[in-house]
C-alpha cells in the first residue's frame, strides 16, 4: 500500500538531502570561506549582468521581463549568502547590492506594467554606467503622479572589475 499524498513529499525530500550529504565531499566543497567566495563570485557575476543590461536599455520606453527577472534573480542570489553557514562574511557591499537588485526588480515590474519609463538612476545617464567611486543614488521621476518608494543607495559596480 501506497504511503498517503501527505506523506510523499517528505519522503521524497529525505531521500534527496541523504543523496545530497553523501555526495556533499565528492561536489567540491571544501570550506565556509571558499564556498562562499565561489558564491559570491556567481551572485555578482548576475548582478553585474542585470545592472549592464539595465543601462544598455535605459533609453528604451518600457522595461522588460528579462530585466525584471534578471534583477530578481540576483537579489535572489544575494540573499541567499546571508546564511548562517557564512557567518560574518556577509558584508554591508552586498547587502545594499541585494537592496538595490529588489528594488530595481520592483520598480521596473511596476514601470513596466503601467507602461512607463522606470525611475531614473543617477550614474545611468545617457546608457552608460559613470564610473564614479562615490554610490550615486535614486532619484524619483520628476513628473510621477504615483509616490515612488525611496530608493537604497545604489552600489557600486567598480569593485567586480
Amino acid at each position: 500500500m501506497a504511503a498517503p499524498p501527505e506523506r510523499r513529499p517528505q519522503r521524497v525530500l529525505a531521500q534527496l538531502i541523504e543523496k545530497l550529504e553523501t555526495t556533499k565531499p565528492s561536489a567540491g566543497l571544501v570550506d565556509p570561506a571558499t564556498d562562499f567566495a565561489v558564491c559570491r563570485q556567481f551572485a555578482l557575476s548576475v548582478y553585474a549582468r542585470a545592472d549592464k543590461h539595465d543601462v544598455r536599455s535605459a533609453q528604451t520606453a518600457t522595461p522588460t521581463q528579462t530585466q525584471v527577472e534578471a534583477f530578481s534573480a540576483a537579489g535572489t542570489f544575494l540573499k541567499t549568502l546571508d546564511q548562517s553557514q557564512f557567518a560574518g562574511m556577509y558584508d554591508d557591499d552586498l547587502k545594499r547590492r541585494q537592496e538595490y537588485a529588489e528594488w530595481r526588480a520592483w520598480d521596473l515590474a511596476t514601470a513596466m506594467h503601467a507602461g512607463r519609463q522606470p525611475s531614473p538612476v543617477a550614474g545611468h545617464a545617457n546608457g552608460r554606467h559613470a564610473g564614479s567611486s562615490s554610490s550615486p543614488v535614486f532619484t524619483a521621476p520628476p513628473s510621477s503622479p504615483p509616490v515612488q518608494a525611496s530608493s537604497p543607495a545604489y552600489p557600486s559596480l567598480v569593485s567586480l572589475f
